[in-house]
């Protein structure tokens, strides 16, 4: 399957956004489960989600991370940090408020790009529910327009063309990948990714790999 999202405002996407975490982010929902209430130290609880699982040490979704054309730019994201929030000695040595300002990426692409193996339907209304991806969604970026979810004739969902990789895929289910700079990283594989049991040493996109399993 081919997803395509048109976009109605820039999107905050650093380093990357993995359509399975969006998907599973709504059934999450469904399951009464909401995403401030999780903590890494939690006890892991299964999001299924309507994408086919590859691997066999470490299984992962058969799903890309989004590709966005358009432009990357940095902003800076700005917020008061108050006493309450955080340490006592923080707050001993700078005060009961400052004002944080971080740097924020984010693409103004007018659309992005993602593909999967899964069930259509149940994908397509999953997405219907999604008003917005990416980071600050709350203040109108990444704010989606439409949607689009179709039969694509190749299967970019793990490796694109060349063996590129497309999303994160574990090394154990790695037979080769060129290394280099940024082509490994200890990152989340499959949802829940914040959570360190799904968490692990990744060929990371943009990577040329080849795989242990047939796909």
């Amino acid at each position: 399957l081919r997803i395509t999202i048109k976009l109605a405002s820039p999107a905050v996407v650093f380093p990357w956004l993995c359509l399975d975490g969006v998907l599973a982010g709504v059934v999450a929902q469904k399951m009464g489960l909401m995403e401030n209430d999780f903590h890494p130290g939690d006890e892991l609880i299964d999001i299924p989600i309507p994408v086919d699982m590859a691997g066999c040490t470490k299984p992962f979704p058969a799903c890309s991370v989004a590709l966005f054309g358009g432009g990357e730019h940095k902003t800076i994201w700005q917020k008061l940090w108050r006493s309450d929030e955080r340490p006592d000695e923080m707050a001993h040595e700078y005060g009961s408020e400052i004002v944080v300002k971080m740097p924020m990426v984010y693409r103004d692409s007018p659309i992005c790009v993602a593909f999967c193996r899964g069930d259509k339907e149940t994908i397509e209304e999953l997405l219907s529910s999604v008003d917005a991806i990416g980071k600050k969604r709350s203040q109108g970026y990444g704010m989606i327009k439409d949607y689009e979810v179709e039969s694509y004739e190749h299967d970019y969902s793990i490796l694109g063309p060349g063996g590129i990789a497309m999303r994160p895929i574990p090394l154990e289910e790695v037979k080769d990948y060129d290394a280099g700079e940024d082509a490994t990283g200890y990152v989340g594989y499959r949802p829940p990714h914040w959570h360190p049991a799904r968490q692990g040493e990744c060929v990371l996109p943009g990577t040329k790999a080849s795989l242990r399993l047939g796909d």
